[in-house]
């Protein structure tokens, strides 16, 4: 199963997009493919966001299977941060939706 957690405090986010959705038994796997497309993107307009100095600090970490992303926002941009991560979580939010199997979402936004 890929778990997809996204926790916000303020301008800091961390997300945690780990395992295998172990959909496609041995064949294409879409769901794990899906899940993969949704992380990478948010990696790239990380990235994007890093270069245009809309965030203090980025930090990710790639392995087998997993990807966890930490950063802080400039205050100014922080809408848009938000708006990025509203479309991914929004992605997950589907996949999980469909495949409940595969894919589970966690959303924390600090108040907890």
């Amino acid at each position: 199963m890929t778990v997809a957690t996204f926790y916000e405090n303020g301008n800091k986010f961390f997300i945690s997009i780990l395992g295998h959705a172990n959909y496609g038994n041995g064949g294409p796997d879409i769901v794990c493919a899906s899940c993969s497309t949704l992380s990478y993107t948010l990696l790239q307009c990380a990235h994007e966001l890093k270069e245009k100095r809309s965030l203090f600090k980025l930090q990710h970490e790639e392995t087998e299977g997993g990807l966890t992303i930490d950063m802080v926002a400039d205050y100014w941009s922080l809408a848009k941060v938000k708006t990025i991560l509203g479309v991914i979580v929004a992605g997950f939010a589907l996949l999980e939706d469909r495949y409940p199997d595969h894919v589970r979402l966690v959303v924390n936004d600090g108040e907890k």
